[in-house]
Formats: structure tokens, C-alpha cells, sequence
């Protein structure tokens, strides 16, 4: 009994990542129009990857976004993709953010009007455009041990939650 139930529950867990959608942006948009997800409508869910590129630029104008990460620059242009947060936005990630791309294919996070990025992941910064801090926040809320990164220059708003312990690395 234990063997067909415990295949079943590993059958089901496989299924559920299988389905984790890739979600390309290219042009400018809101959260609230995006498709192709797992969630609501085709909005992403909590397994869905987000990837910004192609100097688009992405703007949190929900309080309820969810993924598992997003990657801010590169693309098939020099230009810069930007995560931009409206007041009272929030996205929570429950995997990492990867700001990258290649010479002038850079990504910027822009906090400028407020919003909050709940973050249980890392933050890999490669190609670091600009952050514009404003009066967001950023929250570090990993129940593991969590590194909070000084690669973006200084945070207007930090918190840090969960029960990990929280180091800091550039």
C-alpha cells in the first residue's frame, strides 16, 4: 500500500513542476496582462519563471503577483529591461531574481513610486544597469539561511523575516 501511494505522491509532484511556464517578456506591459501562466487567466503562479529582456519593462501594478524567479536583462538588443514597481504593488518570489545579460543588454529595478519584493531566493546581480530604490521595499524572507546582496547600492526600505539567518555579500 505504502509503495503505490508514495509513487502516486512523486507522480504528482513531477507533474506540478512540469508545468512551471516560461513567461518571455519583450514589450512593455503590466503584470496584470500577462499570459501563458499557471495561474488565473494565464497570470503566472508560484512555479512560473518570468524573463524581462529586449529593453522591456515590466511594471507590478497588482498586490498579489507570484512566481518562482525573474531574470531583468538580455535579449536580442543593447538595451536595458526594467522591473518597475507602482505604489502599493507586491510580487512575491519564491525563488531567486537574476539581473544579467551581456555588455549594454542590462536589467534595472526600479522602486522609485513604492511597491514591496518578497524575496525567498538570491539575488544574482551580473549586469546591474541601475536601482533606483525610491520607497520600495525589499524583504529577504527565507526560512533558510539567506544572503542579502550590497550589490545594489544602498536599499531605502529592508526587511528582513523568516527564521534563516541573514548575511550580506557583494
Amino acid at each position: 500500500f505504502l509503495v503505490p501511494v508514495l509513487s502516486m505522491f512523486f507522480s504528482l509532484t513531477l507533474l506540478n513542476q512540469s508545468n512551471a511556464a516560461t513567461i518571455t517578456v519583450s514589450t512593455n506591459t503590466n503584470w496584470s496582462a500577462l499570459t501563458g501562466g499557471g495561474g488565473p487567466g494565464g497570470l503566472p503562479n508560484s512555479t512560473d519563471i518570468i524573463q524581462i529582456q529586449s529593453g522591456a519593462t515590466l511594471t507590478v501594478n497588482v498586490s498579489n503577483a507570484v512566481c518562482a524567479s525573474i531574470t531583468i536583462g538580455g535579449g536580442t538588443n543593447n538595451t536595458t529591461s526594467v522591473l518597475l514597481f507602482n505604489n502599493g504593488s507586491v510580487v512575491t518570489i519564491s525563488g531567486g531574481v537574476n539581473i544579467n545579460g551581456s555588455g549594454n543588454r542590462r536589467g534595472s529595478l526600479n522602486m522609485s513610486s513604492g511597491g514591496l519584493l518578497k524575496l525567498t531566493g538570491a539575488f544574482t546581480i551580473n549586469n546591474l544597469n541601475t536601482f533606483t530604490a525610491g520607497t520600495g521595499t525589499i524583504e529577504y524572507n527565507a526560512a533558510g539561511v539567506q544572503t542579502v546582496t550590497t550589490a545594489l547600492g544602498a536599499y531605502n526600505n529592508l526587511t528582513l523575516s523568516g527564521s534563516g539567518a541573514k548575511t550580506t555579500t557583494g
